[in-house]
């Protein structure tokens, strides 16, 4: 036979095409109980199939289509058979609730997850082991704890290890924060807290309708747990310092100025609990990330007011030995962090330098003592030549295009950096070589050399920043922006960094508002100090009158270190803090 449409001759497909479908094909073979043929009695196949949806047994999917009937259009055959069918698939299907995969394979699961639960033999509510049931009806099992909570925090959650933890971990090889702390939040309630503080700070900053509330909420939660913690001499002193590390990560993220007033907060009580453990530039794994991270951010505050560190950089442990090995030679890439950590001392140690020059007013230096700071000026120097020589290709640009080779229309060059530490020792090598023009005993600042040498790492700087790809570490990457941007001298490029800055704080949430005033009052376009670009302001700073802190001398050594350690008589953490154990160690 065939069909004719528009002149077009058509064979008419079969339909009833001899199909020999048996139960076996649709339910497992389970053993049906005896009964007497002559007995067997099967209602007719609307009231089964209307009983067992009523049950709640029976799926959409259950109900007989032209392509499941039987090999024989028989009157009374096609019933019997399909009504069989259900019987058999009632019996053994006792599934009421669950996704339709484990439904088709007669097995309970968490509708909504897409887990099921498979009981070991002989265990008892302790074996129960987790599934995870994916679309194509295979299952896989899962024996660890999985996040399984309230969404909105595991949104938070995700905010942190996307957004935040990047540049927390720029200078860790093994991504503690971003690929091997979240698990851990799993077991331990209080650093869960203090991710998703800082994860919701991250989102009210991205997006202020979100509100601060959560973030509040969390933060609280962490510190009041920490000090709980911290009342117990036998408690997880690592596990403490961790959580103090990634609360004054919540405080930076809110200040202005990246900045936490003295007192009870976590700036100083982060860098007390670092120092109680022993970690430090030698410190592997999760110590040497938390080090590493608390120096970082103590330098750049540094670097920002003119201090020294309170924790003096040859009593790190960094290992200055930057000789070049066979390695190093033969390998493109290899020890990008130790070299990132090594150009952060370095960084540290100018910036000490500048600091111990740059405060001694009135004082006549003589001729003896400008020449040892010269010498020391010439030393620094040095490291950084040497350094820029000996770190491996993986570290410096794979491209750089000056303005006039691109069609980007900047008027920074174009420098292309890929890994993370790279991006982040550039930008500490760089901006340990504007200082240096700032601190030359024997040559001024404005001299054609100096002003030569500084105008090329302030462009460097403002062009990796400007072009950068990567918003994981662009938050960090402004606060190298402020140092380098302040010594531009044209229109163009200074218009060009507001635009950036902009930029970052849209994409990022990063609160650098205060960067664009200080970044205008260094250019002469305006002369009106801002209140809120000071530290001893009611919102950044307010400390006790008969506070220590104001008794030391002015802007010498961060004074937000300068009592970080329970070994001073105004530690931390005071009225909560007890002496741990010695095996808690």
């Amino acid at each position: 036979m065939a069909s004719i449409v528009n002149d077009h001759v058509f064979p008419l497909l079969d339909l009833d095409l001899p199909l020999d479908i048996t139960a076996a094909d649709i339910a497992p073979e389970i053993p049906a109980p005896e009964t007497n043929q002559d007995s067997a009695s099967v209602p007719e196949t609307p009231l089964v199939d209307a009983n067992l949806r009523e049950a709640g047994l029976c799926e959409d999917d259950d109900a007989p289509t032209p392509n499941s009937a039987s090999t024989s259009r028989t009157p009374g055959s096609d019933t019997n058979r399909r009504s069989d069918t259900l019987v058999r698939k009632s019996r053994s299907r006792r599934v009421r609730t669950g996704c339709l995969t484990c439904r088709e394979r007669h097995l309970k699961c968490d509708e909504a997850l897409h887990r099921l639960l498979s009981t070991q033999p002989g265990g008892g509510v302790s074996h129960a082991e987790s599934m995870n049931c994916s679309p194509n009806g295979h299952a896989h099992l899962i024996p660890h704890q999985v996040l399984d909570r309230d969404p909105e925090e595991a949104f938070l959650m995700r905010a942190f290890v996307d957004e935040v933890a990047p540049w927390m971990d720029s200078t860790d090889e093994m991504k503690h924060f971003t690929e091997i702390l979240p698990f851990y939040t799993l077991s331990e309630p209080m650093l869960q807290k203090a991710f998703m503080a800082c994860g919701a700070r991250h989102v009210f900053h991205v997006n202020p309708s979100y509100g601060e509330e959560k973030a509040s909420y969390f933060y609280d939660l962490a510190t009041q747990s920490l000090l709980s913690h911290l009342r117990d001499p036998d408690r997880d002193s690592a596990l403490c310092a961790t959580v103090a590390v990634i609360l004054n990560t919540y405080e930076l993220m809110c200040s202005k100025l990246m900045l936490a007033p003295h007192g009870m907060n976590h700036t100083a009580g982060a860098r007390a609990l670092i120092k109680e453990c022993r970690w430090d530039a030698t410190s592997q794994g999760l110590g040497g990330a938390c080090f590493w991270l608390n120096i970082s951010m103590e330098l750049l505050n540094c670097v920002h007011f003119n201090w020294a560190l309170a924790w003096d950089p040859d009593t790190w442990g960094v290992d200055t030995n930057m000789e070049q090995d066979q390695t190093d030679k033969t390998n493109v890439a290899g020890s990008e962090e130790m070299w990132t950590h090594r150009m952060v001392y370095i960084c540290a140690k100018i910036a000490n330098f500048r600091s111990s020059v740059s405060h001694v007013h009135g004082v006549e230096h003589s001729p003896m003592q400008i020449q040892k700071q010269y010498r020391d000026w010439c030393v620094y120097n040095e490291w950084c030549d040497h350094w820029a020589k000996a770190v491996p290709r993986s570290m410096v640009p794979l491209s750089y295009l000056q303005p006039w080779q691109t069609n980007s229309k900047s008027v920074f060059p174009e420098i292309w950096l890929i890994k993370r530490s790279a991006i982040v020792a550039q930008l500490f090598y760089h901006t340990a070589r504007i200082l240096l023009t700032k601190v030359n005993p024997v040559e001024s600042e404005f001299s054609p050399e100096m002003q030569s040498m500084q105008q090329s790492h302030v462009h460097d700087i403002c062009g990796i920043v400007v072009h950068i790809k990567d918003g994981g570490i662009s938050s960090l990457c402004i606060r190298f922006l402020a140092v380098a941007a302040a010594c531009l001298s044209t229109r163009d490029a200074q218009e060009e960094i507001l635009g950036t800055v902009d930029r970052i704080i849209r994409e990022t949430g990063c609160r650098a508002e205060h960067i664009k005033d200080e970044l205008q009052e260094a250019w002469g376009w305006t002369s009106v100090h801002h209140e809120v670009d000071t530290l001893f302001n009611d919102q950044a700073f307010n400390p006790d009158p008969s506070s220590t802190l104001l008794k030391m001398p002015p802007v010498v050594v961060n004074p937000l270190m300068a009592f970080a350690d329970f070994s001073l008589e105004n530690y931390p953490y005071q009225g909560y803090y007890v002496a741990p154990n010695q095996f808690s160690h």
